[in-house]
């Protein structure tokens, strides 16, 4: 739940509200309506909003920059930076991104599979070798009790196009 603060006005987004760093905008292409806040991000209480919610949530774009949204009841986040929606068929349905330093779930044990992490590999990695470096990395970032968990990289592609995957959008 988004309560904008000027005038007390609730809202609820049923998809589209992500938790994300600042590198999310070196994955994935996006156009800034206002000031490029890409960075603004990396701290905690930051959120960027779609033209369309903030529009919606404060009458007009332009006003947004700036103003305050309760998250949950519980986080008061400062609108940094507003860009274009996302097109409508996409499989990343954006429609708030929420700097990931206000999620109390970062840590390995929580995560799951409604959990997405998005990485551009160095041109000189493959897939076989950042994926045969992941069993490694699993066991160093997660206690031995932890329920048995398999992390391996699936291109975008295979998302798009490959029904057996799950997608940010719901699609399964």
């Amino acid at each position: 739940q988004m309560t904008v603060l000027q005038n007390n006005q609730k809202f609820r987004e049923e998809q589209g509200v992500f938790a994300t760093d600042p590198y999310f905008f070196n994955i994935f292409d996006v156009e800034w309506l206002s000031a490029d806040a890409s960075a603004t991000l990396g701290e905690p209480e930051k959120i960027v909003l779609t033209q369309e919610v903030a529009d919606r949530y404060f009458g007009n774009w332009q006003q947004a920059v700036g103003k305050t949204i309760r998250w949950n009841n519980q986080i008061m986040l400062n609108v940094t930076g507003v860009i274009k929606d996302f097109p409508v068929n996409t499989d990343i349905p954006v429609k708030a991104l929420i700097s990931i330093r206000n999620s109390n779930r970062v840590d390995w044990v929580s995560i799951s599979s409604d959990w997405y992490c998005f990485a551009l590999l160095k041109p000189n990695v493959t897939a076989a070798q950042f994926n045969a470096m992941m069993p490694e990395f699993t066991k160093k970032h997660r206690p031995a009790d932890a329920h048995k968990a398999v992390h391996r990289l699936q291109s975008l592609r295979d998302m798009h196009f490959d029904e057996r995957f799950n997608t940010p959008s719901g699609r399964t």
